[in-house]
């Protein structure tokens, strides 16, 4: 069970943490933390020097805690706490606060940099392959030999003819799906069933 004994120092509250701070007393810990009330302006030691256990979300909890108080113009100190524990946990309050920092005008800008980028690069693509489409048409012009008759029909008849059963029975199966939600659509929109009466009474989820 999390608990603490606290002593008063002149201008410093020093909190020494005993019992277990683990995952499974998370309810425990936040219950005893939200008892102390430190006042303004003071110095608060929070020293986990006799706890018997802590994981990493028991001292996340703390280290939120702690947070709190700081915003509230409280000192924390940390005296025999997990090193690795604090050493994450600024690393990700940094993180976090620098991530915010960078959002408004700095974000937007840097959202159209990137659309701007990504149309230029799409145009430059575009422009490209017209490029090379002309410049092959003209050569095929002047040049009839250069123009691969047989290599053209034979990618039309593998894109084209050899495709078409396949794209016959793939619209097949889009107009079924398509009618079967327009048609439960209109039942649920008339209230009723809109297969009821052709040969079946068949329920729309």
């Amino acid at each position: 069970m999390p608990h603490f004994d606290q002593t008063q120092h002149d201008e410093t509250l020093h909190l020494s943490l005993q019992g277990c701070w683990v995952l499974a007393e998370s309810v425990a810990i936040h219950n005893a933390l939200n008892v102390i009330k430190p006042a303004t302006n003071k110095v608060l030691v929070l020293d986990a020097s006799r706890v018997e256990s802590v994981d990493v979300s028991g001292a996340w909890l703390v280290y939120q805690q702690a947070q709190r108080w700081q915003q509230q113009g409280i000192s924390v100190q940390f005296e025999q706490f997990p090193a690795e524990y604090l050493a994450y946990f600024t690393a990700t309050s940094s993180a976090s606060s620098e991530a915010g920092k960078s959002g408004g005008v700095v974000s937007m800008i840097q959202g159209l940099g990137k659309r701007v980028f990504g149309l230029g690069n799409t145009l430059h693509s575009a422009i490209a392959f017209l490029g090379h489409s002309v410049i092959a048409l003209f050569q095929s012009l002047f040049a009839p030999r250069e123009f691969r008759l047989r290599s053209v029909l034979h990618h039309v008849f593998a894109t084209g003819i050899t495709a078409t059963p396949i794209v016959g029975l793939i619209a097949c199966l889009i107009s079924i799906v398509i009618t079967y939600q327009g048609g439960g659509a209109v039942a649920r929109i008339r209230g009723g069933n809109l297969y009821r009466g052709y040969g079946g009474d068949f329920g729309v989820a």
